[in-house]
């Protein structure tokens, strides 16, 4: 199964391999994440069953939906000259739009003269600094949402431009087909790679790299960074995948509510795997930005980081909220009758840490099993000391 290049926050890419072994061995039947990210644990199992994934976020289900199901259209072709066409005619818009700004960039950043980078960053365009541009902002017309919310921080105008023109030539030509769901989030999700390759940052969106004399050849040398080149390449190797079953289901919904939905209309995965947040840190403050590329909905933006208004944060992040959210995500899964799996650290933001988890698992299953391993976390840029943290990971299992 292809694997996303996109560093994820609490991915258990490393330990997928065992997870999925210990998961097969113990259970039968759909096998439903319902904290998929980018969909590593259900990438061990989906060559044996049919596997269900869920995330609260429109990126998390996006990439799902390319991943794992199964694509039927047999009219969209991203070779078809009507994409290159309509991405083009869109460049061409935005760059007579903002041309002599547009020029200036290439300028200097084919010079990469840095205090005049720094300068220039003042005069890009943003829909709060200008009444017109704020206009449009409001409207949610023009597909130029990058080009005035981002330019000169994540990425530079010029790939702000591609962004728009790629997203508005991926909307034009889905319109040709009917039922291209996977389509549609096969080409969001290259767009979402190709974002995270050529953006200015530190692999997330936390906050943008601001450009100074310590870091102005890298920052310089992403933002000449093209865009839809690696669009391209992403796209391919998204379409390059392995075949997927056609009993394969995406949900985007907040866990307990999405396990209370399936009580209601008497659906039951015979597996519930759940790898829920367990710090403080909440994911949708590192991945606004593939979230803005999904809906293309022109959201408020505030702060450094361009963060979206209304974020999701998660009550298993909030520490006094979590032992209660996971208390009702054990009960949700055995009401279904379903065989739980869960992942969780021993440093986790529950109080009690992991033995308290065992307590909540084993207060509603008979059976109980607990496999731990040596994992090293990703602190995502080391924002809190060391850049990856060894601890213990657990996988708690329990059966009716």
């Amino acid at each position: 199964m292809y694997t996303l290049p996109i560093r994820y926050m609490g991915t258990k890419r490393q330990l997928a391999p065992k997870i999925g072994s210990i998961i097969r061995d113990r259970s039968t039947g759909p096998f439903l994440d319902v904290f998929s990210g980018l969909g590593t644990v259900a990438g061990q199992l989906a060559n044996d069953r049919a596997v269900w994934l869920n995330d609260v976020s429109a990126f998390g289900a996006t990439v799902a939906n390319a991943l794992y199901v199964k694509n039927e259209c047999e009219h969209c072709n991203f070779g078809d000259k009507i994409f290159y066409k309509n991405y083009e005619t869109h460049c061409r818009r935005l760059k007579a739009r903002f041309q002599r700004i547009y020029d200036l960039e290439c300028y200097l950043l084919s010079e990469g003269n840095l205090e005049i980078i720094e300068a220039l960053q003042s005069e890009m365009p943003y829909y709060k600094a200008n009444n017109e541009l704020h206009d449009s902002w409001l409207n949610k017309y023009d597909y130029n949402l990058f080009s005035i919310g981002y330019s000169g921080t994540y990425f530079s105008l010029s790939q702000c431009i591609q962004i728009d023109s790629i997203r508005y030539a991926i909307d034009k030509c889905i319109r040709r087909c009917v039922g291209c769901s996977t389509c549609l989030s096969q080409y969001l999700t290259a767009l979402c790679v190709a974002a995270s390759k050529t953006s200015n940052s530190t692999g997330h969106f936390a906050q943008y790299l601001t450009p100074n004399s310590r870091n102005a050849r890298r920052v310089i040398s992403q933002w000449r960074r093209d865009v839809l080149s690696s669009f391209e390449v992403a796209l391919a190797e998204l379409r390059g995948g392995s075949p997927v079953f056609k009993e394969n289901k995406v949900f985007c919904a907040e866990a307990n509510e999405l396990l209370s939905n399936f009580r209601a209309l008497g659906q039951s995965p015979g597996a519930i795997y759940a790898d829920p947040p367990y710090t403080s840190d909440h994911y949708s403050r590192y991945y606004h930005v593939f979230e803005t590329i999904i809906k293309y909905d022109y959201p408020n933006l505030s702060g450094k980081g361009r963060y979206r208004e209304g974020r999701f944060s998660s009550d298993f992040s909030i520490k006094t909220k979590a032992e209660v959210a996971l208390s009702n995500l054990v009960s949700n899964a055995a009401a279904l009758g379903s065989t739980f799996f869960l992942s969780y650290p021993s440093n986790g933001v529950i109080p009690g840490g992991i033995e308290k988890c065992i307590a909540l698992v084993s207060q509603v299953f008979a059976r109980t099993e607990v496999f731990t391993f040596d994992y090293a976390h990703s602190t995502m840029g080391a924002s809190k000391g060391s850049s990856r943290n060894t601890v213990q990971e657990n996988l708690l299992i329990g059966r009716l």
